[in-house]
């Protein structure tokens, strides 16, 4: 269970539901196990979130895996949806293992600069083979743009909609489709999909679920694991010096593996620069701050 300092207490009303109801939502589907996660929720503080130059959307919401409970910060803002940029490599990562579109996470995909010419915004990191291990962690979107054609549109719709993830839209002839849209996801739907894949790996096997989790591990504190990942992109398509919007989005698991909370973070800005570091700066400070995470 999550500490929680006076401080927090003090700043927040916190309610916590019966603990059969966590040991029965074991016994249900996936999906089913988490239908009801944000109905019992609590409005965070304004006053916690710390604004930085550039920013002017904030929208963070997490659910207690534990309690029932969910924090956000709009009880609006959580079910607009939009694009998930690079945070669809959780997804993705799953799908193309699970489907055998490729053989493992270190397998070999070697860049055709010809068939995927570097773009301009392209980091030297990209400019080379990948396995989905680097794809994710660097997140280079041209390995998964690969894969794309061998897992198909029809598992694609299979498994998202296993996952119950946004609005589930993959076009038949687009390669890129996470990238802007058409598919397009909510921070509640992210959270929902996270808590799910958390509590039970939401249909994908152990191995992958193992596989995805050695990559996504951002760091340990007191026990704790962090598994976590960023996502970004231009709100007027290709405007590369024009706003931006960006996501962090993941879930904690305690020393025993149990997983405590899934989260999203959802900001926009004037420019990719003032969202790089402060998306993740601002969830950990809202995490630390609610008591799910020590620095």
């Amino acid at each position: 269970m999550p500490s929680y300092s006076r401080k927090t207490h003090a700043l927040f009303r916190y309610g916590s539901g019966p603990l059969w109801l966590l040991a029965w939502s074991f016994l249900l589907t996936p999906m089913q196990s988490i239908a009801k996660d944000c109905e019992r929720s609590q409005k965070i503080s304004p006053d916690l979130i710390k604004p930085t130059a550039g920013v002017q959307t904030v929208v963070f919401v997490v659910n207690d895996l534990t309690r029932g409970t969910c924090w956000h910060t709009s009880p609006t803002d959580i079910t607009i949806q939009h694009s998930p940029w690079s945070t669809f490599k959780f997804p993705h990562f799953l799908i193309a293992l699970d489907t055998g579109a490729i053989a493992s996470a270190r397998e070999v995909l070697h860049w055709d600069a010809k068939k995927r010419p570097a773009e301009p915004y392209w980091p030297e990191v990209w400019r080379q083979d990948q396995s989905l291990k680097t794809a994710f962690t660097y997140s280079a979107a041209w390995p998964f743009q690969d894969l794309v054609l061998k897992v198909g549109q029809a598992n694609y719709k299979k498994w998202l909609a296993r996952f119950g993830y946004g609005n589930a839209q993959v076009p038949i002839d687009r390669d890129d489709f996470w990238l802007g849209g058409p598919l397009a996801i909510s921070p509640k739907e992210q959270v929902k999909f996270l808590s799910c894949l958390a509590l039970s790996g939401c249909g994908a096997s152990a191995a992958s679920i193992h596989e995805l989790e050695a990559v996504a591990l951002q760091g340990e504190s007191g026990g704790h694991r962090m598994y976590a990942k960023t996502g970004s992109g231009p709100i007027k398509p290709r405007d590369f010096s024009g706003a931006f919007e960006g996501w962090y989005v993941g879930y904690i698991k305690d020393a025993e593996g149990v997983a405590t909370v899934a989260f999203a973070t959802y900001v926009r800005s004037d420019h990719y620069a003032a969202i790089r570091t402060y998306r993740e700066s601002v969830s950990r400070h809202l995490l630390t701050a609610l008591g799910y995470w020590h620095r």
